[in-house]
């Protein structure tokens, strides 16, 4: 979750970290839902299926319907958890982007400085704001490397599961493909078959994390380099 300093947050109006503290607890709801629920719609719909393939073939075996069920289990097992988690992958990095846009305009604000974050070359990237940010702080961030690797590691599956859907058949920068491969090879609840990504829990779990600890981090670093202004 997202460090709050209540005692800021109610004597500065313009301090940012409420708004995506708020984010953040939805993330955290998102993903229980998922853990709640998404057995029960794998489950109702391999019922379902099961159901209509006996009423609309009946007298056949299961050894006789293989193929339909090969591709029942692809639905159920693949197809569903699929997309269900990398729509939280998604929402997540959203949530992480949306906070780095709060820091730097809160930042720009309390620095008045003619430098706009659109007068970037990457601008539209997570590495352009952190650039931005370290311009206005005047000084490197200072983000722990492990959670700028998470954080790589994450924003790696999103960009795979947005541009090509999690199929790697459909993944045209080769470079991405290799390290998601690699990526996979290490455990961390993401895995390769059939050329698409499977996504488990964990790996849910780790992605909101990361984010959380992630944006933590810059959110120490701003109030540190922009302490509350005093009360006049």
């Amino acid at each position: 979750m997202i460090d709050l300093d209540i005692d800021r947050l109610m004597d500065e109006e313009a301090y940012p970290v409420l708004r995506i503290a708020g984010e953040f607890a939805a993330l955290g709801k998102y993903l229980q839902l998922l853990d709640r629920f998404l057995p029960h719609i794998k489950g109702q719909t391999a019922l379902a299926e099961n159901a209509r393939l006996r009423r609309d073939f009946k007298g056949l075996s299961r050894d006789d319907l293989r193929d339909y069920y090969d591709e029942l289990e692809w639905v159920t097992e693949s197809l569903v958890p699929r997309y269900f988690r990398g729509a939280y992958v998604l929402a997540v990095c959203a949530a992480t982007e949306s906070a780095l846009k709060d820091l730097v305009n809160y930042c720009r604000k309390r620095t008045k400085t003619r430098l706009k974050h659109s007068d970037l070359k990457d601008r539209q990237t997570r590495e352009g704001y952190e650039l931005y940010l370290e311009t206005l702080f005047r000084e490197p961030l200072q983000v722990p490397p492990e959670f700028v690797a998470r954080i790589d590691d994450l924003f790696l599956v999103r960009n795979c599961i947005a541009h090509a859907n999690g199929d790697l058949t459909a993944e045209r920068d080769e470079k991405r493909k290799k390290r998601i491969l690699k990526l996979a090879d290490r455990h961390v609840g993401l895995s390769v078959k059939h050329n698409e990504l499977l996504l488990d829990k964990s790996f849910l779990k780790g992605a909101f994390e990361s984010g959380a600890q992630y944006v933590n981090a810059l959110i120490s670093q701003m109030a540190r380099v922009f302490p509350a202004p005093s009360k006049s």
